[in-house]
């Protein structure tokens, strides 16, 4: 009850400082990125509505040289009052003096999707490897020039080893829905933020892609530093924000930051940690070390993911290490401290991770010496021992922390 009434509270006094602003300022401008401008056009015509405020609206990428996106237009002087684009983007004009300091909010958490031509047949993007075949049959892709495109440019296709096939055949698309070109027959696949693909007519959305590849973008708003109206442009801000904006928010496939669940650790954490009370037994052997190492590099091998696996001993020093060919450099001490990490504290560096992520007294995580907040590492039991750690790096968290999981699961 007690939430309740606060969370109440605040609306109420949002509805008061709403109808205190329409009278000051009969007009905004926003500049919007396409990933978000679905959910805000729906949005902007409500609060127009309901306060009579009129918008200037202005759309264009959030990242990129093109003359459309929203850095260029700021950069040469055009102005506006609310800016809303992916949050790396946003923080970098921050950083550049274009955005307020301390103004900037997140909005809604954003994942890239698949489409194809209307009538064409869906192809299987089930798995990561059936995903990979999937592009390696397309005769075309066409992706953004903003945040999904710049991933699957520069990341996606080499996680997958796959970006001397693509680049003959791939193109980023500028000033334009990547779903209009596909529309068109002009690519085979083409790949955007979910919200941007949904309102294209001429296409089939196949779906998001694979969770394990997945890029999770967030969309924030910030106030530009020229603005002439930063009061009305703050409320507004809020309004985006607030519970009142999720179900529209919801509508344009995005998950709405203000009604996401509440930070909570997830059972396998709250549950007492078995490994905290089994005690440490001999040094593990380099048989061992290497059995557990097998397993997780075939793992990796499978999903062709680039990883480094290091194997220690209850005292935290390396007994073995391996390095799928192309894994980056930086995964080398990544992989050794994980490693280190969970034969010390004797549980999941996952644990960590979950702990940090759960905030309040989970940041007590970031003073304890030694500990890796990054899924990846896992205790090696023989015997109802811990005997060692495995730790891996060079995949998404997940992927790491499933690979040191069936790494583990050999000694058992």
């Amino acid at each position: 009850m007690h939430f309740y009434f606060e969370r109440k509270s605040r609306y109420v006094l949002l509805v008061f400082c709403l109808a205190a602003i329409a009278g000051h300022a009969q007009e905004i401008k926003v500049m919007t990125s396409g990933g978000f401008s679905a959910a805000y056009r729906q949005l902007m015509a409500q609060y127009s509505s309901e306060h009579g405020i009129r918008f200037e609206t202005i759309s264009g990428p959030s990242m990129g040289s093109s003359p459309t996106a929203i850095p260029s237009r700021l950069h040469r002087g055009e102005t506006a009052d609310v800016i809303i684009m992916v949050r790396e983007s946003l923080d970098a004009l921050v950083k550049n003096g274009e955005v307020i300091d301390g103004s900037t909010t997140d909005l809604a958490r954003s994942r890239i999707g698949m489409a194809v031509r209307a009538g064409a047949a869906k192809p299987d993007i089930s798995s990561v490897e059936a995903f990979r075949q999937t592009l390696l049959r397309a005769r075309s892709v066409a992706y953004s020039d903003s945040a999904s495109g710049e991933y699957i440019k520069n990341d996606l296709y080499k996680r997958l080893g796959i970006e001397k096939e693509m680049a003959a055949k791939s193109r980023q698309i500028q000033a334009e829905p990547v779903g209009m070109v596909v529309a068109r027959g002009e690519a085979d696949l083409g790949f955007q933020q979910m919200s941007e693909l949904i309102p294209i007519s001429g296409i089939t959305i196949v779906g998001p892609i694979p969770e394990e590849l997945q890029k999770t973008t967030v969309f924030s708003a910030g106030i530009a530093k020229r603005s002439t109206a930063p009061e009305s442009a703050r409320v507004f801000i809020h309004y985006l924000a607030s519970p009142a904006a999720c179900e529209l928010i919801k509508e344009a496939a995005l998950d709405p930051i203000a009604c996401l669940p509440s930070p909570s650790l997830p059972k396998e954490v709250t549950r007492p940690n078995p490994q905290l009370t089994i005690p440490y037994g001999a040094p593990i052997s380099v048989e061992n070390a290497k059995k557990a190492a097998a397993a997780a590099v075939a793992e990796a091998n499978k999903n062709n993911w680039r990883m480094a696996i290091a194997v220690t001993d209850v005292g935290g020093e390396l007994v073995y290490f391996e390095k799928v060919e192309g894994t980056q450099t930086a995964s080398v001490q990544i992989a050794i401290d994980k490693a280190r990490s969970t034969v010390l504290f004797k549980r999941p560096t996952k644990w960590f991770e979950d702990e940090l992520a759960s905030q309040g007294i989970g940041l007590r995580v970031l003073g304890l010496r030694g500990a890796v907040p990054v899924d990846g590492g896992v205790p090696l039991v023989v015997d109802g021992r811990v005997v060692g750690g495995i730790g891996i790096s060079g995949g998404t968290n997940r992927q790491d922390g499933h690979c040191a999981e069936t790494g583990a699961a050999a000694l058992k």
